[in-house]
């Protein structure tokens, strides 16, 4: 007999070896490491839908957000998947559990005013600034995600035709994305700070004081410099739904979109950038009144 905890282990080995994103991974090992525990020595072979949905029942009752059920879920789901394809059983126990419906909050879009003031703000230092100041414009005008911002080399970057190439944290494969004037401007002043910094030789398009930055490193930037400046605290990950907000709002069509973003499932769209759905439903109505055709 092979122990569940054992089998996790291999599961989240292979999901390293599938280049997963080690966000994702911390991800399933917590819900993995969760459901050993609440279950104890039940033989993997044994496990029902009884099991898994009392495990959901009680991670809801122990004070767990909607979304973070609906999350455990899905890692469960994949878990199931991959132990039957490994023949360690020969049933789905996630086959009879209904998905946690939840009714998805929208990010939140950030204000311009609230991204003119952080661009606007000096760091400690030359270089923290002008890195900071090109992150965060580069995460607006392209929509790559933290983790593969900071994969970046520098030979990724092309200066020629302003593009830097992607590799994708999600499985989406290799992508190209190009950066408008303002962000190329941005990244070129980091280039020229870059080139003297101690660490310039580290091939890490981003640099830290400890080599390539940490996703750590990029939240505690924003979160600073939100204080700093005094204004809402931005995550991240909000730069990804804005530039998806701007893009469709500019005029961009899904498809592109889909491209520059990484995507592969078309359920992406109806997520991000959702909390500016009005305001852009409200410019094409604008530009497509259907009284305006027809009176």
């Amino acid at each position: 007999m092979t122990s569940l905890e054992s089998l996790i282990a291999d599961y989240l080995d292979s999901l390293s070896l599938r280049d997963v994103s080690e966000h994702t991974v911390r991800a399933y090992r917590q819900t993995l490491r969760k459901l050993s525990r609440f279950v104890g020595d039940v033989d993997p072979s044994e496990l029902t839908h009884r099991h898994m949905s009392r495990f959901l029942a009680a991670e809801r009752a122990a004070g767990a957000a909607l979304s973070s059920v609906q999350r455990r879920y899905v890692d469960l789901g994949s878990f199931c998947k991959w132990l039957l394809a490994e023949e360690e059983i020969t049933r789905n126990p996630m086959d009879k559990v209904d998905r946690p419906r939840t009714e998805e909050v929208p990010v939140p879009l950030v204000d311009p005013a609230t991204i003119h003031a952080l661009l606007r703000h000096e760091w400690s230092t030359r270089f923290l600034t002008m890195r900071n100041r090109a992150i965060i414009t580069v995460l607006l005008d392209t929509g790559v995600r933290v983790s593969e911002l900071l994969g970046m080399n520098l030979a990724d970057f092309s200066p020629a035709h302003n593009r830097i190439t992607v590799r994708g944290a999600k499985r989406s494969g290799e992508r190209v994305v190009s950066l408008g004037k303002h962000a190329s401007a941005a990244l070129r002043r980091y280039l020229r700070a870059r080139a003297r910094f101690p660490q310039a030789d580290n091939p890490a398009l981003w640099l830290g004081s400890n080599g390539r930055l940490s996703a750590q490193a990029v939240r505690l930037m924003l979160s600073e410099g939100c204080k700093r400046v005094g204004v809402p605290h931005v995550f991240p990950h909000q730069l990804r739904h804005q530039f998806a907000h701007e893009f469709r709002f500019a005029g961009g069509n899904d498809g592109d979109l889909m491209y520059l973003a990484g995507w592969t499932s078309t359920a992406m769209l109806r997520r991000y950038g959702a909390s500016g759905a009005a305001v852009r439903a409200a410019q094409a109505h604008a530009k497509y009144s259907p009284g305006d055709q027809l009176l």
